[in-house]
């Protein structure tokens, strides 16, 4: 069976499903998979690419566009 056919039944399976504890545990490992696909696919930076970071990231420090430690500590924690 090809891998068109393949996805086809999955997503023939996947549609009988009626829990949404189901569909959540999918959501997960389709985001998750997305993520590490993604973090596989990534290029380095050039050089000129990286130096513009950094001077990006310098200036954000120079206008206060930066959070403290703290701050983002308490703010995560919210989050869960």
């Amino acid at each position: 069976m090809d891998l068109e056919a393949r996805k086809r039944d999955f997503v023939k399976e996947f549609l009988q499903f009626q829990s949404e504890e189901v569909i959540k545990k999918f959501e997960r490992f389709l985001k998750k998979t997305k993520e590490e696909e993604s973090e596989r696919n990534m290029t380095p930076l050039s050089i000129e690419e990286f130096r513009a970071r950094i001077q990006g990231s310098l200036d954000d420090f120079e206008k206060g566009r930066v959070i403290s430690n703290d701050a983002l500590m308490n703010e995560y924690k919210q989050w869960r």
